[in-house]
């Protein structure tokens, strides 16, 4: 039997919430714990709930989402991060492998990348989205793979 992965989600759009929260409900491994609006209710919601992964958008009001995932990875180790942003950049790639960040998704990626990133979350090292591996093979001047 799989176990069930109790996933919060942190976005200061409603809309950004609603969806992301869709796609976990709609997915019987997956378990929405929680909504959070900021990075500050975000840190109150993973100390209450204790999930197995948080999706958290980049920038939110009052605590940022980098500095949102240094305080959990510092207080809740455990605890799977997976950045939600609206465009790729290889900056904040190379910052979230530093911080141990387990996924990458760009908010125009489709909702079956998001599935797959939170799906592939355990793994080690980085799992990152289509719309993040097409923009870092064009920034970078490689070619799609099949």
């Amino acid at each position: 039997m799989i176990k069930t992965m109790k996933i919060v989600v942190a976005d200061d759009h409603v809309l950004v919430r609603q969806q992301v929260g869709n796609i976990i409900k709609a997915i019987d491994r997956f378990e929405l714990a929680g909504v959070a609006c900021n990075g500050l209710e975000l840190l109150q919601l993973v100390e209450a709930v204790r999930p197995d992964l948080a999706i958290v958008d980049m920038y939110m009001p009052e605590m940022s989402g980098i500095e949102a995932v240094r305080e959990i990875k510092k207080q809740f180790p455990q605890t799977k991060i997976v950045l939600l942003t609206l465009y790729y950049s290889e900056i904040i790639l190379h910052e979230c492998m530093r911080l141990g960040v387990s996924g990458y998704v760009v908010k125009e990626d489709s909702g079956d990348d998001l599935v797959q990133v939170l799906s592939n979350a355990d793994f080690e090292g980085i799992c990152v989205s289509t719309g993040v591996m097409d923009s870092f093979l064009k920034q970078s001047g490689g070619a799609h793979g099949v």
